[in-house]
Formats: C-alpha cells, structure tokens, sequence
C-alpha cells in the first residue's frame, strides 16, 4: 500500500500547485500555493497547534445541521436554472410525467427518474428534485463520517465530515439537477456495506445485499461503477497475498463476498438492461458515459480538455450533412460515428494524446475544481461576485489536496491501529482506477467529485495528526 499511496500523494500534490487557468491570475495563485505548501511541508506540523480542537460536545449531527444550513443557504442565494445538466435532465423527466420514453439512451437515467418522482408526487416544481438532493448530500456526509470511523478514529471521523460539509463542491452539486449527488452516495455507500459484510461476518448477507443495491442505484446514476468491483477484488487479492503462505486465509471466503456482491448488483440493474438489450440492441445502461463522445473530446490534439465549442460545432455539423438511417436511434448513431472520429484522431496524433493523458490530464482531472464552471455560469465574468466565489473554489479545493497528498505520502508513517486495511486498499485502488479512465476517455474535473470525501478525511488526517 505505501508505493501506491505515495503515488496518489505525489499526483494529489501536483494537482494542488496545477495552474486553474492560463493567464496571469492562473500562474499568480500557483506561485502563491507552492509557496504556501512549500511551508507547510518544512514546518514540521507547528502550524497545527493553530487549528483549535473540535468542541467534546460536537457531534455528527451538528455537523449535518451546519451542512444542511449552508446548502439552503445557496439554495435559497441562486438562480440554478441556468446550469446546462438543468435544461436536459428537467426535458427527460418533464417527457416522462408526458407519457414519453421512460428511458433515454443519451444520458443514465437515475437523476431523471429522481426529478420525474419529485414531478409526479409534488408538481412541477424544481424545489423538490433540489430538496432530495440536499437530502441525499446529507446522507453522503454521514456515509464518510461512518467511513472514517472504520478506517481511523471518531476525531479524524468528524473532522472529515466538517470538511466534507463545508466543500464548495459539495455544496453546489447538492443545489442543482446533476448525477454527482446520487452516484456519491451509491458509490460510497456501497463500499461502505461491503467493508461491514466483512467486519460483521454474522450479518455479512445483509450486508452485502445492501452494497450491491446502492452500487447499482449509483450505476444508474453514472455508469462507471465496473471501477468500484475491480477495485473490491484487487484490494481482497492484494491483502491475501501480503500474508505468509502458512498464515494466509483461503481465498473461499472473498470469493464468496465478491460473487454474492455481483449477484445483489446485477439483480439491482437488470430490468434496464434487458430494456436496452430487447430494444436498443445495446449492453450498456447508456450510450453516454465512457463512450464514444467522450472519447472524442479527449483525443483532440490541440484542446487537450473535454469540451470546446470547435468540436461540437463540427459534430454537429457532419451529424446534419450524415443524419442517421432512420431504422437507428439517433443517440446510438452520433455514440458510433464519434467513436470512428476518435479512433482516427488518435491514429493521426498518438502520440499528443498519451503525452496528455500522462502529463495534463491526471492533474486536471484532481486539480480543476468542478464547481467553476457553475460560478462561470451564474455569475458574469470578471464580476467581483464571480472572483470571490471562484477563489472560495479554488482554494479550499487546493487546500484539501495538499492536505490529502501529504497524509497519503507519509501513509507509511500512519498508526495501523486505526486502519482497516481492506477499506483502505479499495480506495486507494478506486482512486487510481478512476484517474486513468477519466484522463484516458476525457477529463473534466467533476469527475472527481465522487471521492471528495476519501480527499476528506487524508486532509482530517494531516491536520490532527500529533
């Protein structure tokens, strides 16, 4: 585990330096961090002693009612409806409430059955979808906080939820129609319950059906979940095989785990891939995740980011002069043809493109916080409101980044007491899975979102570690 985490802590740390924007505000905020964190590094933690203790009364609960406080809060401050994800998940789900497709190939369909629910119980009214969302931020908090305990201590525990409940990311996924809220919560639920059906082998079939339920909701919400399972399996191998052979267990048992899990998840996801197999000709819960338009966004050799209004112009463009046989679905048409669009790319620049994906995009990836393109859209650039909430971003996300990378490269160094190994190993594994397939079919910084709170308590770990 120490090779791996000091590899994601020299990733993390990089990332947090990553200049945000190439112009003279990007390079002038880096030159301020690697300033900072240079001191941080060659203090010797003295400036610990300046981050009070928590108060003994402080408990998960107030936590959560802070969090709680802080998302109305923006809620109540914001006009969301500008968010592009608002317009197309609001269409899906209004067209459903219509009597249209339950289902739209384009897009995973958990944030749209979500806001059709809300629709059908409460009226067209976006405050409900947003409210459930806030409410499913809050159990995310109390997730990681759960978490932490397993994986640390209750101080550590409680300091990883504060920083979760204060992450500006956080806080504005919660506040607009998007999949970061409901895909968080499966995904680190699931790991969660999994984790316990070890812990507590007596209840190890509750638990397990439990983690295969919300890692299928979260697939529902974002296909990548097949990140997760690998991960799962290669932290159960890893912990066999760093044991003795005389004192190693059988591997019957993570066998047993694994299969069970797989069972529970594919029981969850079944109904809609049966749709798409007898009705789109397709395997996938959606064409869009992963897939081939993703893909060619990233192998532009001269955007070496994931959206550029060139790319969509031309798309668009070639899908007009070419529209699809009327026999296909239109979404499954445009996912083929980008597909044959970034295999030649990459053929014609193979060698930008494996530059980027080893130089730029990991550190893109973990360093662009995602809330910017939200503070991009609510507020006119340049304005004094746009900088301040752009900075509140930025920097807290930088923070927690040098925070975590520094805990994660001396994790060596970590008292074992407080470590549950098999946790520890999943995310670490997760973490790595998840930066090489974001910075291999397309980076944007959101994607990250999912393990803010694994971010959380490594930078729990630094600032109280004694």
């Amino acid at each position: 585990m120490a090779m791996f985490s000091r590899v994601i802590g020299v990733m993390l740390l990089i990332s947090a330096v990553y200049p945000v924007s190439l112009d003279t505000w990007g390079f002038a905020l880096t030159a301020v961090l690697i300033v900072f964190f240079s001191a941080l590094w060659f203090s010797r933690g003295w400036w610990r002693h300046w981050i009070p203790d928590l108060p003994a009364k402080i408990q998960i609960q107030h936590i959560l009612l802070l969090a709680l406080l802080l998302r109305v809060w923006v809620l109540c401050c914001c006009d969301l409806t500008q968010i592009s994800d608002y317009h197309d998940f609001n269409q899906i789900a209004r067209a459903m409430l219509q009597g249209g497709a339950w289902f739209d190939p384009g897009r995973p369909p958990g944030i749209s059955w979500l806001t059709a629910a809300c629709y059908a119980i409460a009226g067209e009214h976006l405050l409900v979808p947003l409210l459930m969302n806030i409410f499913i931020s809050l159990c995310s908090i109390f997730v990681v906080w759960k978490g932490a305990n397993l994986l640390f201590n209750g101080t550590v525990a409680l300091w990883g939820a504060l920083l979760l409940a204060l992450y500006p990311e956080h806080i504005i996924h919660a506040n607009y129609l998007c999949s970061e809220p409901g895909y968080f919560l499966g995904m680190n639920a699931g790991i969660l319950f999994y984790v316990l059906s070890v812990k507590q082998p007596d209840h190890k079939n509750v638990f397990l059906a439990l983690s295969g339920l919300f890692l299928g909701i979260g697939h529902y919400f974002r296909s990548t979940t097949p990140l997760v399972f690998v991960s799962i399996a290669l932290a159960e191998g890893v912990l066999l095989l760093q044991t003795t052979p005389a004192q190693r267990p059988s591997f019957r048992p993570a066998l047993t785990r694994l299969t069970g899990l797989v069972v529970a998840f594919l029981l969850v996801i079944s109904p809609i891939i049966w749709h798409n197999r007898q009705n789109l000709g397709i395997w996938n819960i959606s064409s869009y995740q992963m897939g081939g338009w993703s893909m060619y966004l990233a192998t532009n050799p001269v955007y070496l980011g994931n959206w550029n209004a060139e790319d969509v112009a031309f798309f668009d463009s070639l899908c007009t002069v070419h529209p699809p046989p009327a026999a296909q679905n239109g979404y499954l048409y445009r996912d083929s043809l980008s597909k044959h669009l970034a295999w030649e790319r990459f053929k014609t620049h193979p060698g930008t493109y494996f530059a980027s994906v080893l130089l730029f995009k990991p550190y893109c990836l973990w360093g662009d916080p995602s809330g910017s393109f939200w503070v991009n859209q609510q507020f006119s650039p340049g304005t004094l409101a746009a900088r301040f909430f752009g900075l509140w971003l930025v920097v807290w996300h930088k923070l927690i980044l040098c925070a975590a990378g520094l805990a994660l490269f001396r994790a060596k160094r970590l008292d074992s007491r407080y470590v549950f190994p098999l946790m520890a190993h999943i995310y670490l594994f997760f973490a790595i899975f998840n930066t090489l397939a974001f910075s291999v079919m397309g980076t944007e910084g959101r994607y990250h979102n999912v393990l803010l709170g694994w971010l959380c308590w490594w930078a729990a770990v630094t600032i109280r570690r004694r």
